[in-house]
């Protein structure tokens, strides 16, 4: 299949879509997330929660039902998948972290889409930073090129600030980081990672495949 677009003489071909958005969370909704019980993670740079499945307890549905809204908007209207491809809520946790936490550069295995919404934000609490795969840009890493200035374009690292109910959607294989929390005050979120199901693929070419 090609696309075929003479008239447009320059534009991001193949680009990484970022879903990003504020979305209205109710008070009680976030205190029910943000009191769940937590332990300390092996690495000692922030807290989470015991329960990797907080999105199927029945107390936060509001939560779920908002999230799988913006999901299905970003991958059936945005990036216009099939209607046929299914997509299932594979996991889902909070993470708490309190003054000098942090988080290193990581991406999510066995996932496909994956998610954070952000529950409780203050300022200097924590920055999220995606990181530029080389193999995705017209230059690797062999060679450090230079430019003149830094955009979206040529960037290696993408600084967001996030506020207090923002959803941001990625693809799983994004490196993203979080900056030191300086703030006296705990800064909380909701992680979640999406996975497709359907058939994919068909018999005559040998390459069907049947995910359910």
């Amino acid at each position: 299949f090609c696309f075929k677009y003479p008239s447009v003489r320059f534009f991001n071909l193949f680009g990484i879509p970022i879903y990003l958005k504020n979305i209205k969370i109710s008070e009680k909704d976030i205190n029910t997330l943000i009191n769940l019980e937590y332990e300390r993670l092996n690495i000692n740079n922030g807290y989470i929660s015991k329960n990797k499945q907080i999105l199927k307890e029945k107390q936060n549905s509001n939560v779920k039902d908002c999230i799988f809204n913006n999901v299905n908007y970003f991958l059936y209207e945005y990036l216009k998948i099939k209607k046929n491809i299914s997509f299932k809520l594979l996991n889902s946790w909070c993470m708490k972290h309190v003054k000098n936490d942090w988080s290193l550069s990581h991406h999510h295995d066995n996932s496909l889409i994956s998610g954070i919404l952000y529950l409780k934000t203050y300022k200097n609490s924590g920055d999220l930073i995606l990181h530029r795969n080389n193999l995705l840009n017209v230059f690797s890493s062999s060679i450090n090129i230079e430019f003149e200035e830094t955009n979206i374009n040529n960037c290696n690292k993408f600084y967001i600030t996030p506020k207090k109910g923002d959803l941001i959607l990625f693809p799983s294989y994004l490196e993203h980081s979080v900056t030191r929390n300086l703030n006296q005050k705990e800064r909380y979120c909701c992680a979640f990672n999406f996975y497709p199901s359907g058939s994919f693929g068909n018999k005559k070419s040998f390459n069907e495949l049947n995910l359910v």
